[in-house]
């Protein structure tokens, strides 16, 4: 007889599918599955063959995350308790929020300190500059009188500039954050415009993989549609593909049709990000280091081996903090902030509607203050101006 799954389970994974896998560990074996960007693993016994009691496992996991996620962030907001959340994306690269829709719900959410790490972009940090710039002068405000501690709605948060580069090397692939950099003719700057360049031949390399490969045509005039778009990547595609039938949703597009494919040259290296960050004035840090590049579960040896790597090139903080983090994951990426004496920074990785995360879904439940290490680099962030 069938495991059945509960109707508020399945209500809440109906919006895309839930991918599944397998992976081994020295100690163990994980059973893992995602979905809207959240990550859950259910650690087995070599000898436990149900998989449909460990899908089930996985499944209630992932909406008990969710479920967690959203009562903290209403908590918090009840309380008052100060909010932050250093990662987030916009429509310069795969989020759905534009520059502007991401601010106002930034103040809905009440969240008081804020960063927008958009993929190989910094032209939304520069409009929500403006924008928080327009509203402060008109009611006499500056960032030296503003008091996070009212941010509410009405009230303007403090914002700190941010980018996440993707990156590869010999060894794996990265994303390197950004924050507080120069803004203007800066290092950061011109390697986006080199990222950009990077990522537009992708796309022409990923558009003609399709076609020759699998015979996916897309007309001419939804082409120029990606090629005017900031950052196309493979959601941009993905959801091309679900809008032509080539695929029933944009998770399988991704993961069957274009993953398969790597395209040469289109990383640049973690060394380049980091010391680019670093001449404007930056601070780079390290973002989910548990999952790599998003997909990945890099822990133990392998983990450390990175971060002292990176820290080798410049590397200053950690995001120890992080959505798809469960409280074990937490206090592994905070005894390693300690080890190797980097920042730690919270950030919930927000795409609006193209994932299930919400604003200030950190996992960070006590004040900043409370965190030496990252109360330490906001106080560097924010002296940045």
């Amino acid at each position: 007889m069938r495991t059945a799954l509960p109707a508020n389970l399945m209500q809440c994974i109906r919006r895309e599918p839930v991918y599944l896998g397998v992976s081994q560990l020295p100690d163990k074996n994980i059973y893992t599955g995602e979905f809207g960007g959240l990550k859950a693993r259910v650690a087995f016994d070599c000898n436990e063959k149900d998989r449909e009691k460990l899908t089930y496992r996985v499944y209630a996991s992932l909406v008990s995350m969710v479920e967690q996620l959203n009562c903290e962030t209403k908590r918090k907001m009840k309380s008052g308790e100060k909010m932050i959340d250093l990662h987030m994306h916009t429509t310069a690269s795969d989020g759905s929020d534009s520059p502007e829709q991401l601010l106002e719900a930034v103040r809905q959410a009440g969240i008081h300190i804020f960063s927008v790490t958009d993929h190989d972009s910094t032209a939304a940090c520069r409009e929500i500059q403006k924008l928080i710039s327009e509203v402060r002068a008109e009611s006499g405000r500056t960032e030296e009188n503003c008091d996070p501690e009212k941010t509410k709605t009405g009230e303007q948060p403090r914002f700190i500039n941010g980018v996440e580069f993707s990156c590869e090397d010999e060894e794996g692939k990265y994303h390197i954050l950004g924050y507080a950099y120069k803004p203007e003719d800066s290092r950061v700057v011109q390697l986006t415009e080199e990222t950009h360049r990077m990522r537009m031949n992708k796309l022409e390399l990923r558009i003609s993989y399709l076609r020759e490969t699998y015979g996916f045509v897309f007309p001419e005039y939804e082409i120029k549609k990606l090629r005017a778009l900031n950052n196309p990547g493979k959601p941009h595609i993905g959801n091309l593909m679900v809008k032509l039938g080539y695929a029933p949703d944009r998770s399988t597009a991704i993961e069957k049709y274009l993953n398969p494919f790597s395209p040469p040259n289109g990383h640049i290296r973690p060394e380049e990000a980091i010391r680019s960050i670093l001449a404007d004035g930056g601070i780079p840090v390290l973002a989910h280091p548990i999952y790599g590049d998003g997909d990945q579960l890099i822990l133990g040896e392998e983990l450390e081996a990175r971060i002292r790597k990176l820290q080798e090139f410049g590397l200053k903080g950690l995001e120890c903090f992080y959505s798809g983090f469960v409280p074990k994951e937490q206090k592994l990426m905070l005894q390693l902030a300690d080890q190797f004496d980097l920042y730690v920074t919270a950030g919930s990785d927000y795409h609006g509607t193209n994932k299930l995360i919400s604003l200030g879904d950190t996992g960070l439940e006590a004040e900043p203050e409370a965190v030496p290490r990252l109360e330490a680099f906001l106080e560097a962030a924010l002296a940045r101006g």
